[in-house]
């Protein structure tokens, strides 16, 4: 069931498309992989756009856990950052977590309305193209951008995405969206250890989380959708789309400037 497909970024731009598309939400470093590594690990996941909602969740809920950031800084009271590497390494036992970032979770919960909002990173791109091809014809995929600027890794998962759609016969809806499949679908997705959220990590010793996201590449076949302010995993198909089950042809590098 081709359909078409459109790439944007930054929260405020989901309102565009809640009611009409099936959006991607995309925050590769770090809401969205420390989301759905979150849910591989089998946590209950709760995402907020404010400090205060995720808070007034965490008092109804003491045992839960309180994980992220706040323009790059550990809010007062939560236990973890928002690191997949520290959530993989670091929590025994299955927990309810509650999630709030900067960008990556302003972008999930300004996505919900009526159509589904699913939930992408590097780690389960094959899973998300082979649902979205099986039941979606209208996707919007949205990058969470950080500081007005649609960082490279985000428009890389999104390119990657958008390139498994074109192959099974959606149809790019504008030029920008072309522009950046056309850009970034070929680039090694290593490269993003070389954008602006890459050099805030390495800057703030946070760089083990950066060599997570690039080590766990499209090694999950999991599908995460937003319901209301949780995270659920849906069940993949499993098709035999042949260019789905590829592997992701990265042979070159690109510059964004940074």
């Amino acid at each position: 069931m081709p359909g078409s497909f459109v790439i944007d970024a930054f929260p405020e731009s989901a309102s565009i498309y809640r009611n009409h598309y099936t959006i991607v939400a995309i925050d590769v470093i770090r809401a969205t992989t420390t989301a759905v590594t979150a849910l591989d690990l089998g946590h209950r996941l709760f995402a907020f756009a404010t400090l205060e909602e995720a808070r007034q969740m965490a008092a109804e809920n003491p045992e839960a856990l309180l994980v992220g950031e706040q323009k790059g800084v550990l809010p007062a009271g939560f236990h973890l950052t928002n690191s997949p590497y520290q959530l993989a390494g670091n929590i025994s036992g299955t927990k309810t977590i509650i999630l709030v970032s900067s960008s990556g979770t302003r972008l999930m919960s300004y996505a919900v309305g009526l159509t589904p909002v699913l939930i992408g990173c590097f780690r389960n791109l094959t899973a998300l193209a082979r649902h979205l091809i099986t039941h979606h014809q209208k996707v919007a995929l949205i990058g969470a951008g950080s500081k007005n600027d649609f960082r490279r890794e985000d428009q890389m998962g999104c390119a990657y995405l958008g390139q498994k759609l074109m192959a099974a016969g959606y149809e790019p809806e504008n030029e920008r969206t072309t522009s950046i499949v056309d850009t970034w679908a070929k680039v090694d997705h290593r490269e993003a250890a070389h954008g602006r959220s890459a050099g805030y990590l390495k800057r703030s010793g946070q760089e083990h989380d950066l060599k997570f996201i690039i080590d766990h590449f499209d090694d999950l076949n999991l599908v995460p959708v937003m319901k209301k302010q949780e995270l659920v995993v849906i069940k993949p198909a499993v098709i035999p789309i042949g260019i789905v089950e590829d592997v992701f042809p990265q042979q070159r590098c690109a510059s964004d400037g940074y």
